[in-house]
């Protein structure tokens, strides 16, 4: 992915906007924690949003970004990893509604969805399998759409990474390879793309997704 920088990091100096959404924070703040440790005279802007800002007018450097190759002019995409999601409940809604055995058991229970005008490819798959009637929240932000799975407001998709962060969570359903796994891709600008300080940064997201997967 990124080309090996060896004794720069004295000079490589200046800001770096690094663009994500809040729910990938825990895989790529230990990025920018090495990328802090190797080159201190950087400053990292973490810009958290649901959003993908404008790479053209400089509005951020690159780009963690889940879904489908964004058509943005002038600009690098690669793809890195899988975000990965299960079908969650939390202990208290577990408590008061049990668990469903199969979809056919979705008649009774409540859910936690994406709303219409989210983006996300998992809405699909909530649309041709979850009774309208039966959804008890919907919003189009995973933070928001995480913490109403959390707080027992109904069954939703919670990715693997934050599921694993708390342990009440139980899995209600196995895993759709594929339908459930959303790709990753870095978007860099083509201007800056052959810069040391981005090709550094490159360099340290690349080492954390290595170890990504047997994380989760």
């Amino acid at each position: 992915m990124s080309r090996r920088i060896r004794g720069k990091g004295s000079y490589i100096r200046g800001e770096l906007v690094f663009t994500t959404i809040d729910t990938l924070a825990p895989i790529t703040l230990p990025a920018v924690a090495n990328f802090h440790c190797e080159y201190s005279r950087i400053k990292t802007i973490f810009v958290s949003t649901e959003q993908l800002l404008t790479l053209t007018y400089g509005e951020t450097h690159l780009a963690l970004w889940p879904g489908l190759e964004p058509e943005i002019f002038n600009t690098i995409s690669i793809e890195c990893e899988f975000l990965r999601f299960g079908l969650f409940a939390s202990g208290k809604y577990i408590e008061q509604y049990g668990v469903p055995k199969s979809i056919k058991d979705f008649k009774d229970h409540y859910f936690v969805c994406h709303n219409d005008q989210s983006k996300s490819h998992l809405r699909k798959w909530e649309q041709e399998n979850i009774p309208s009637s039966r959804i008890a929240l919907a919003a189009g932000t995973p933070s928001i759409l995480h913490e109403g799975v959390l707080n027992g407001i109904g069954i939703g998709f919670v990715d693997l990474v934050v599921s694993k962060r708390h342990p009440s969570l139980v899995d209600v359903l196995a895993p759709k390879k594929d339908r459930w796994e959303v790709p990753l891709r870095l978007i860099i600008h083509e201007d800056v793309y052959n810069s040391d300080k981005i090709q550094a940064f490159l360099k340290m997201v690349e080492m954390t997704l290595n170890f990504w997967p047997a994380t989760i």
